[in-house]
């Protein structure tokens, strides 16, 4: 298929480590049809994490770049890692996407990785979109997505 400009948007998920970056993407690779089931950063099979230091360490080291379509508009979406020594690599997408969405995790709320994954972006003109990432807990098929209980069908 092919897209027109106004048809690309560019994503980057940041925000502090653990805070469900890579598992939002997973999330939505899902939702957006591409993946099966999602991958679980504990076992170590997340598309994003793809290298086998990224599998072991159970933490990303490097942005990737992942991809899906919805409503017709082609989504790049980049999944950044959240480890202060990587800061950098974080900071680096920021240039090339319209939109940073900072994931604060719903159980440690904003960060000291927040907030400073949020100074860059002051001054910029792309919207800043801030959302609280799900955390499920293994004994119970509830999770907390933006406050709000409700069943989610697990990946």
């Amino acid at each position: 298929m092919s897209y027109t400009l106004g048809d690309i948007r560019n994503v980057c998920l940041v925000g502090p480590s653990n805070s469900g970056k890579t598992q939002l993407t997973e999330a939505l690779l899902h939702a957006g049809g591409k993946i099966k089931t999602c991958g679980s950063v504990d076992k170590g099979d997340t598309v994003s994490d793809f290298t086998p230091r990224e599998r072991d360490l159970g933490h990303s080291q490097y942005a990737s770049i992942c991809h899906l379509d919805h409503g017709g508009i082609h989504v790049n979406l980049i999944d950044t890692p959240g480890y202060r020594d990587f800061y950098g690599r974080a900071l680096s997408v920021m240039p090339a996407v319209e939109t940073a969405a900072v994931v604060i995790n719903a159980e440690h709320g904003v960060e000291q990785g927040t907030r400073r994954m949020m100074k860059p972006d002051r001054g910029r003109l792309y919207p800043f979109l801030r959302r609280l990432s799900s955390y499920c807990r293994s004994d119970t098929s509830q999770c907390s997505w933006q406050g709000r209980r409700r069943p989610l069908t697990r990946c």
